[in-house]
């Protein structure tokens, strides 16, 4: 049942032929032309409820609201009109709202991004991908306070981020996703909740099995402003990979680097996902987070 109805997101009504309208191009719904149409389409805003817009166009052309109320039906069975009711209750930018019902998704969890904040940091050499992630994140209604709590955190590195950084944001309790940007690459993952997913040595300890040599977790021994050699492109995509889970974790819902690693380049357009399993040799999945009144004891 539609409670408030509105156009379809993005449609207009246009002139079709001489005696038809079309309302929206996606292909759109082609109707008869009537002072009464043009009257509904005037009248359907997403704020009054059905009964009221078929009551204020029946009355702009002088005509009785059950005639209006079956051009409404009409119009809504064609997929010409939606419901807006879910646009006014959920606290979250319109569209993002409208993009979920379109999809047919329940917008209701959108609510949390608005309470949720976002902390990056990064690189001195990442801040154009920095950017990039704060004005996705901000576009999808998390909050731009970034000391709100709850919060994210996303740290962007050149080369492998330092191990003991990312642990010690992870330990104060909020999701941390790492991203490292390396010749002409950019990894995402693994999304870091400590005691509850794989960590970055679970990966290390993983790679390690078939690389030997792999010493992800020492320190740079390099200059931390040398280019990576990301390109616009694969930036771009790294920043939509990123907001996509920022966002679905404000949602309730799992984002794709929970157990996973995502790389994009050097080629733009495409991202390989490689698994990361909690790793016995490494305590991160039996770890809890302490209070931050409470001492650890070693």
């Amino acid at each position: 049942m539609v409670r408030r109805p509105a156009l379809s997101p993005g449609s207009h009504l246009t002139r079709h032929d001489a005696r038809r309208l079309r309302i929206g191009s996606h292909p759109g719904v082609v109707i008869d032309d009537s002072p009464l149409l043009r009257a509904l389409v005037a009248a359907i805003d997403g704020v009054r409820d059905a009964e009221l817009a078929c009551a204020a166009a029946a009355e702009a052309t002088e005509q009785d609201p059950a005639v209006a109320r079956e051009l409404l039906d009409e119009l809504i069975r064609r997929g010409a009109v939606v419901d807006a009711e879910p646009w006014l209750r959920v606290r979250a930018p319109r569209d993002e709202v409208v993009a979920a019902v379109l999809a047919g998704r329940d917008p209701g969890p959108m609510s949390g991004r608005a309470r949720t904040g976002l902390s990056v940091h990064a690189a001195p050499t990442c801040h154009d991908l920095s950017d990039l992630i704060e004005l996705g994140a901000r576009i999808g209604g998390v909050s731009s306070r970034p000391h709100r709590t709850p919060r994210i955190h996303v740290a962007v590195s050149v080369g492998e981020p330092h191990r003991d950084t990312v642990e010690d944001l992870a330990a104060a309790g909020a999701p941390v996703l790492p991203v490292a940007l390396a010749e002409g690459r950019c990894v995402i993952g693994p999304w870091i909740e400590r005691g509850r997913t794989p960590c970055l040595r679970c990966a290390d300890l993983a790679r390690s099995t078939w690389d030997h040599s792999w010493a992800g977790h020492w320190p740079s021994l390099d200059r931390p402003d040398r280019p990576h050699g990301v390109g616009a492109e694969v930036a771009q995509l790294a920043a939509m990979l990123v907001v996509a889970d920022v966002l679905a974790a404000c949602d309730g819902r799992r984002p794709r680097t929970v157990g996973a690693r995502l790389t994009t380049g050097p080629a733009p357009g495409s991202a390989a996902a490689a698994p990361v399993p909690f790793d016995p040799g490494c305590p991160c999945h039996v770890l809890t987070v302490l209070p931050p009144e409470a001492t650890a004891v070693s």
